[in-house]
């Protein structure tokens, strides 16, 4: 059973508790209330783990997606919303009329605002070795051409 957990896990704690579960599942699996002990403990861990995480949302100047106007990330953790980083972004281009009537950021509120290369730093701060979930596939091709265009690194993220 160890070795079979040794390649699904990276997380020695997790891979340990499942595998003391799975031991204990051996010697005790006739008995209901150890089963149901086995089921909340599984459950406990399985939520715990999948139910941490940042999600992250673009919005663009105009119709080419690398032209992000404003980022916005909100952590997940243990399924609770534990913190949000915003900030809007000068894209240094024009902006469209249609994207302004989805998301009403017009040029005047970027003029300001630091570029995307200024902030990327932080930004990677935020969401270092996470999980990142995203609304649409637009998102990610978003990030991938913006960071094409400034030639920064990919998002380190899982």
């Amino acid at each position: 059973m160890m070795n079979r957990l040794n390649h699904s896990f990276k997380s020695p704690n997790l891979q340990y508790n499942l595998y003391s579960i799975a031991c204990l599942e051996r010697e005790l699996l006739k008995s209901v209330t150890f089963r149901q002990e086995l089921y909340h403990r599984t459950t406990t861990m399985w939520n715990s783990v999948m139910m941490t995480f940042n999600a992250i949302d673009v919005e663009t100047a105009n119709q080419s997606p690398g032209n992000i106007c404003q980022i916005g990330i909100c952590s997940v953790k243990k399924g609770k919303i534990c913190g949000q980083w915003e900030s809007l972004v000068n894209p240094e281009t024009n902006f469209n009329s249609i994207n302004v009537k989805v998301h009403s950021i017009r040029d005047a509120d970027v003029k300001s605002a630091t570029t995307l290369p200024a902030i990327y730093s932080q930004l990677c701060e935020e969401v270092q070795a996470s999980v990142v979930v995203h609304h649409s596939p637009f998102d990610k091709t978003a990030f991938g051409q913006a960071t094409y265009k400034y030639d920064l690194h990919p998002l380190p993220v899982r």
